[in-house]
């Protein structure tokens, strides 16, 4: 078991770019750590991807994809997803009750406040929240 009192981040000589960290089971295997043109800093596990200076360590935070038309549409349907019985009753011939107007709404809805979000640029990392997704439903009676 490695011990967490030996943290290390295992960094390129030539930019300073971390490319692996962990915990060392032993001060005296910490050389190990490293290959051709590495070095090994001691003292804190660093995220692959932040680069150790000499003056100074620069930590690296990810960069979330942008989101995509595509991702909107995933977040449409699976939103209508909920309603969608509604739809197959009423194609049944067998049943054929027609889909509430509330439902009829709350789909339209929906699918508005998709078109909305995918003409926005960028379109907000936080398109999942209700607050882009809700306010179509002022028009509901």
């Amino acid at each position: 078991m490695l011990s967490k009192s030996n943290p290390f981040s295992v960094y390129r000589e030539s930019d300073g770019v971390v490319v692996n960290s962990g915990f060392a089971s032993s001060p005296s295997s910490l050389a190990a750590q490293a290959g051709p043109g590495e070095l090994v800093y001691v003292g804190e596990a660093l995220e692959k991807g932040s680069r150790i200076l000499s003056d100074r360590i620069e930590r690296f935070v990810p960069e979330e994809p942008p989101v995509t038309v595509s991702m909107i549409k995933d977040e449409q349907g699976r939103r209508l997803r909920y309603t969608d019985w509604y739809v197959t009753r009423a194609a049944d011939p067998t049943d054929a009750r027609p889909v509430p107007i509330e439902i009829v709404a709350e789909r339209e809805a929906i699918r508005a406040a998709a078109h909305r979000l995918e003409a926005m640029n960028p379109i907000p990392q936080d398109y999942r929240e209700p607050k882009y997704w809700l306010a179509s439903f002022t028009a509901l009676p």
